[in-house]
This record gives C-alpha cells, sequence and structure tokens, in this order.
C-alpha cells in the first residue's frame, strides 16, 4: 500500500480540491491519503477536508493544534503512516493519473528506496509553461553522484520506501530545504534514488513565491544542506541544529536585503541566458551569461554548476545505460 501525505496551509479552494481529486483518480488505488491541515485557523479548509473524509474512507485528516511549519507537519503524516512506501503531494499541485503506478513500477524494477518523476511547470492559473520554461528531462537510476551538486527532484512528485523516511527520523527543520536535506541524507546512508524522465505532475510555479521572492534564502539553505553532506562523509555526522542553522543563515546574509536582490538579479540573467541557449539563440545568451559571470560570488558558481549537470548528467546517463 502507498500512503500518499499531503500538508495544506495556504493554497485556494479550488487547488485544494484539484489536487484531492488528482490522487483519489490514480490507476494506482492501494493507497490511503493522509491530509495534514497545517492552517487550523481556516475554517474553509476544514470543511473542505470534513466532506473528503467522510465521503472516501481512503482519507485521514489531520487537523494539527498550530501552525506547525512543512516539514514537522509531513513528520506526522509519516508516523501516521500504514504503507510500505509514501508518496508525497503538495496541495496544489495535480498528479496526473499514472503517476503512482508508474513511479513505484520504476522503483521496483532498479531496485530503490526513493524514486521521483519529473514535471510540467505550470503558472497559478493551471496554464503550462511554454516549452522553454519547462526543465529537461531525462532518467538516472543513480543520482546520488549528481544530487550533491544541486536538487533537481521535485518534492511532491516523489515516492519511496516508509522505511527510509523513518530510518532517517523524517525531515529536518533546515527551511526551506528540508527535502533537499532529507535527499542528500539519504544519498549519504547509502540509499539509491532515481529519476523518470516521464512529467507525472503538473507543478504549480508562483511568480509571487519564495521561489521569485527569495532566491537568495533557497540558495543559502541549500548551500547548507550541502556541507552538512560534505560533514558527513568527512567525519560520519554532521554538526546540525537550529541554532546551528540560524547562524550560518546570520552569517551569510539571508535577510540582507541587498544581498537578496543581488542574487536575484543574478539568478534572472542567468535563467535568461539558459532560456536563450535552449532556443539556440547563442549570440542573445552572451549578455546575460556575462552578467551572470560578474554578477557577485553566485554568478560564477550558478554557471559551473551549469556545466557540472550538463556533462555530469551526460556521463551519468551513459553510465546507467
Amino acid at each position: 500500500m502507498i500512503s500518499v501525505v499531503m500538508s495544506t496551509y495556504n493554497e485556494t479552494a479550488e487547488e485544494l480540491r484539484g489536487s484531492i481529486n488528482s490522487i483519489l483518480k490514480q490507476s494506482y488505488q492501494d493507497m490511503e491519503f493522509i491530509i495534514l491541515n497545517d492552517n487550523p485557523e481556516r475554517d474553509d479548509l476544514k470543511e473542505i477536508l470534513k466532506f473528503y473524509g467522510n465521503s472516501d474512507t481512503r482519507i485521514s485528516v489531520i487537523d494539527n493544534k498550530k501552525n506547525m511549519g512543512l516539514a514537522a507537519s509531513l513528520n506526522v503524516g509519516i508516523r501516521e503512516a500504514n504503507g510500505e512506501y509514501i508518496a508525497r503531494m503538495d496541495a496544489d499541485d495535480i498528479s496526473l493519473p499514472h503517476r503512482l503506478e508508474k513511479e513505484l513500477d520504476f522503483l521496483k524494477r532498479n531496485g530503490l528506496d526513493l524514486a521521483s518523476c519529473f514535471v510540467v511547470r505550470m503558472d497559478e492559473d493551471g496554464k503550462e509553461l511554454p516549452a522553454d520554461e519547462q526543465e529537461n528531462a531525462f532518467t538516472l537510476t543513480d543520482a546520488g553522484s549528481l544530487l550533491p551538486i544541486i536538487n533537481f527532484i521535485k518534492h511532491p512528485a516523489v515516492l519511496g520506501k516508509t522505511e527510509v523516511f523513518r530510518e532517517l527520523n523524517g525531515y529536518r527543520a533546515l527551511v526551506p530545504a528540508e527535502d533537499y536535506d532529507l535527499w542528500l541524507r539519504m544519498v549519504s546512508g547509502g540509499f539509491r534514488i532515481g529519476c523518470m524522465e516521464e512529467r507525472l505532475l503538473k507543478y504549480r510555479v508562483r511568480r509571487t513565491g519564495i521561489s521569485k521572492s527569495n532566491q537568495y534564502m533557497q540558495y543559502i539553505t541549500a548551500g547548507y544542506a550541502r556541507n552538512l553532506y560534505k560533514e558527513r562523509r568527512r567525519q560520519g555526522y554532521d554538526s546540525f541544529s537550529e541554532e546551528h542553522f540560524k547562524k550560518y543563515l546570520l552569517k551569510h546574509g539571508a535577510y540582507n536585503k541587498k544581498r537578496t536582490d543581488k542574487y536575484n538579479e543574478t539568478a534572472k540573467n542567468y535563467q535568461a541566458a539558459l532560456k536563450d541557449v535552449k532556443n539556440k539563440r547563442y549570440g542573445r545568451c552572451l549578455r546575460p551569461a556575462l552578467k551572470t559571470l560578474f554578477g557577485g560570488a553566485a554568478g560564477p558558481e550558478m554557471i559551473l554548476t551549469g556545466l557540472s549537470i550538463r556533462f555530469g548528467r551526460k556521463r551519468l546517463i551513459r553510465k546507467n545505460m
């Protein structure tokens, strides 16, 4: 059985209904659906979840007594799960009908502990983004060499063994990279992670969400997760604590508006350069590429990471063939 675990907080009623319905209509039906209400003050969420909980026996609704945050809320769901596998879902995304069936098959066929798929990026209104704004998809049955470079796995698109989530004690309070931290701890623990190139989830991209308004926080936090990974490689354990994490954020100017704005501008130029390369506008990409290169310390790192992904991914794909 698969335990689908989803936490809801600030999604619209329409988004929430669409997300729930997409799970209930999966081709794979041996499941339970654990939905955690992490915004107990919203009466509309309570009513929607109560309706679904009363209409389908596979659904279990847990009302958190207070807002816990995503990591802690998901950990409640992991503890309550009865399935052999846990699948993640976000309350504003849409799983395509065969997602769970295909991910489970991919996981079993390749002896994986965690499987993921690629996604179809859509805007706030559910409209699919243009082709040049979609990520390049590929299949890897051993993603452990690429994940320490970049997190290319979308959190709501994963399905993994429940015992692995529990062995690692679930998520840690490392917002907004709690998922990346968990994947890297899986890699450190010798667990196998793979991804399939098929796009089985519609992933909502918010122009005003954290990925747009504070990319710098994501950058710093991902760097912190990678540092912890390196510590584990050197000494077998890491130095994570919530206090240590807070000091790291302050040291790297996570709340400094000037640094945040500069990083976001550099990231914008980098994405523009990538878009031009994808569309084979090589002459046009030169200007945003140079702006990225000289956009501060993060600029050269973005370019080096992009090159590492491009060539490292090709090497890993050949290795997996």
